[in-house]
């Protein structure tokens, strides 16, 4: 197993100092499948003991390996979300292996498998548009996988997340993606990069922005393919964004205060 970095106190501030509309604060959970991925010998079996039944059921199910660490990596990281946000307590129930600023915590699968007691029952709800839900819960929730990270956001109102793993993308094909789901602004700012790395970074950091924000709606990107995610455009929103995970994009977003509507069309 990799070597857990230590804990480091200092950082506390980092986990709090955001919170939603209802005062819940809201948080971050990362979860590296490393260990998962590789077969570590007992730990896929260990966290299928620690999730939901729902989440069992499907994991059982699934023939890819990495599939089925994704599918189980989310279950662990919900189950620890969900214990922190019903015991209702400021500090973290398990410290974190790093902390990566902006609320944003990563964990390792064997720790907390190892602070998971019996799974708390987790009954799937879905909004209209097929985002889940957790029936009678005081609290929402997102997770998003990519690559061999899982990603979890907690708060008490809707909340989207994404990560992304920065795949090398041809100019070609950025143009193609771009033109179907960036408006014209965010295509416009992609042309303005002086070059094909700064189109490429610029490139994740509006698709995780995009895909967050069609997340916190449950429409999907397809639907808010045409609002503006630009520093112009994301009035209306709270949001985060990490790049301090070498490789990876990642981007979280709620409403601002009582905000229920959509983003205008750029």
């Amino acid at each position: 197993m990799r070597e857990i970095q230590a804990w480091r106190p200092r950082f506390m501030a980092h986990f709090l100092k955001k919170t939603g509309a209802d005062g819940m604060e809201e948080r971050y959970y990362l979860l590296s499948l490393e260990a998962l991925l590789e077969g570590e010998p007992g730990l896929v079996e260990e966290a299928f003991e620690k999730v939901d039944p729902h989440r069992q059921e499907k994991a059982a199910g699934m023939r890819c390996g990495a599939a089925r660490a994704a599918c189980l990596g989310a279950g662990l990281l919900l189950q620890l979300a969900a214990r922190e946000a019903l015991e209702g307590k400021t500090e973290k129930i398990l410290r974190p292996c790093r902390l990566l600023g902006d609320g944003l915590a990563e964990y390792d699968p064997a720790r907390v498998i190892a602070c998971l007691g019996k799974p708390i029952p987790l009954g799937m709800e879905y909004g209209k548009h097929g985002k889940p839900y957790l029936a009678g819960r005081p609290f929402y929730f997102n997770l998003s996988h990519s690559g061999s990270y899982v990603c979890c956001g907690v708060a008490g109102e809707e909340i989207g997340v994404d990560i992304q793993r920065m795949e090398k993308v041809s100019g070609e094909r950025l143009d193609r993606i771009a033109g179907r789901f960036f408006c014209r602004r965010e295509q416009e700012a992609l042309s303005a990069c002086p070059g094909e790395e700064e189109r490429r970074e610029l490139f994740y950091r509006l698709w995780t922005r995009k895909e967050a924000y069609g997340k916190l709606t449950g429409e999907g990107i397809l639907a808010v393919s045409g609002s503006d995610v630009t520093e112009k455009g994301m009035e209306g929103l709270r949001w985060r964004f990490w790049d301090c995970l070498k490789g990876y994009r990642m981007a979280a977003c709620t409403w601002e205060g009582k905000c229920d509507g959509a983003q205008s069309p750029c």
